[in-house]
C-alpha cells in the first residue's frame, strides 16, 4: 500500500510510498495534459562519508578552477563527493524553478540494483508524459539504452531531442547499465532520457563535480521540456534490445538491431577513460562495443578524470550556482 501524506510546501506536493521513495508535484493540469517528469536517485556508493553523516559532522565542500577547462569544480579531500547521485537529484530539484507543472520522483538503492524503483508507485506515473533522468556521468554523454532497455525512438529523438542536445554540447549517446529509468521504461512503456550530470570520477575517491556541467545540463532540461510540452509519449517495452539467438550449430550470438539501434550505434562518438590504443577503457577491461559494456556492470567503476587544477579551500552553496 502506497502511503500518501500529500504534505504541501511551496507550492509543490510531496510523498512517500512504502518503501521511501520521494515523489514531488508542482502545478495542476489542464485537460489532455500530462506532467514531464524528472528523475535520480538518493544513494551514494561514497561509503566514507557515512561515520561523518552519522556523528553529524559535515564535511567541508572545497572548490578549485581547472587551468584546462577554467571551470569550478567542487569536491572533498579524500573522499568522493557523491555527485552520483547526489548532482542529479541537484539538478531535478533546480528545475521546479522554472517549470510551472512538473514531477519528480527520486529513488532508493539504485546503486544496489534498482531496488527502490523495483518498489515504485506505478499510480503515480499514469499522468506523465515523459521522463527525463539524471544519471550518467560527465556532460558530453546520455544513454539511449540501459541494460538492453531503448528509452527512446529514432522518431522521438529527431524531433524533440537532437537540436536541443547539440545546442547544448550533448552529441554523445551510448547503450549503458542499469539505472532507475530502464525500470520506469519496463512497468510503464513511457519514453525515458537519461543525461549526463557534470560527476566525474564515479564511486571513487577522487569524485568531484563541475558546477558549469550542472548548470548546462539544468539549462538543456528545461529547453526539452519547453520544447516537448504537456504532451504524453510511450513506447512499446519489448524486452531486452539484446536477445540472443541460437544458432543451427548450438553456438549463441546476438539478435539483429533494429533500425533505430543502428542508428544509436552511430551516435556514440569515442571515448578513453584510462587510455589505451583507441579501446574505451572502464576498470582495466579493454573493448570497442559498447554493447559489451552495457551488458557487464561491473565496468562502471570508472577511472577518475585528471587534470592540473588550482585548488582553494573555500566552501560553496551549490544551489545558488545553478542555472537561475
Amino acid at each position: 500500500r502506497d502511503r500518501r501524506d500529500d504534505i504541501v510546501k511551496d507550492g509543490i506536493k510531496y510523498e512517500f510510498d512504502d518503501y521511501g521513495n520521494v515523489y514531488l508535484t508542482k502545478g495542476k493540469l489542464e485537460e489532455g495534459e500530462f506532467y514531464p517528469c524528472v528523475t535520480a536517485h538518493l544513494d551514494s556508493v561514497q561509503s566514507k562519508q557515512k561515520p561523518y553523516a552519522q556523528a553529524g559532522f559535515n564535511l567541508p565542500v572545497k572548490t578549485r578552477i581547472s587551468t584546462v577547462s577554467k571551470k569550478h569544480e567542487i569536491y572533498v579531500d579524500g573522499m568522493g563527493i557523491g555527485g552520483d547521485d547526489k548532482a542529479g537529484v541537484l539538478i531535478g530539484l533546480s528545475m521546479f524553478s522554472h517549470v510551472d507543472k512538473l514531477k519528480a520522483a527520486f529513488f532508493l538503492q539504485e546503486e544496489v540494483g534498482c531496488k527502490g524503483s523495483e518498489h515504485m508507485n506505478v499510480e503515480w506515473f499514469k499522468n506523465v508524459g515523459y521522463v527525463i533522468g539524471y544519471d550518467s556521468p560527465d556532460l558530453n554523454r546520455a544513454a539511449w539504452a540501459c541494460s538492453g532497455v531503448k528509452l527512446f525512438s529514432k522518431a522521438f529523438f529527431d524531433t524533440y531531442m537532437k537540436d536541443v542536445c547539440k545546442e547544448h554540447g550533448l552529441t554523445r549517446f551510448l547503450s549503458e547499465p542499469f539505472t532507475d529509468v530502464k525500470v520506469i521504461r519496463e512497468k510503464t512503456n513511457i519514453i525515458c532520457m537519461n543525461f549526463g550530470t557534470g560527476y566525474y570520477g564515479a564511486h571513487g575517491s577522487s569524485e568531484y563535480c563541475v558546477l558549469e556541467d550542472m548548470d548546462n545540463a539544468c539549462r538543456m532540461g528545461h529547453a526539452l521540456i519547453e520544447k516537448i510540452g504537456n504532451t504524453e509519449h510511450k513506447l512499446e517495452h519489448k524486452g531486452s534490445s539484446y536477445a540472443w539467438v541460437k544458432g543451427p550449430n548450438g553456438n549463441y550470438s546476438r539478435a539483429e538491431d533494429d533500425e533505430d539501434e543502428k542508428y544509436f550505434k552511430t551516435l556514440s562518438g569515442f571515448t578513453s577513460y584510462s587510455g589505451g590504443n583507441g579501446y574505451t577503457s572502464y576498470g582495466g577491461r579493454y573493448n570497442r562495443d559498447w554493447d559489451e559494456y552495457d551488458d557487464y556492470w561491473g565496468d562502471y567503476g570508472y577511472s577518475a578524470h585528471t587534470s592540473n587544477k588550482t585548488t582553494s579551500t573555500s566552501s560553496i552553496i551549490i544551489y545558488d550556482c545553478l542555472f537561475k
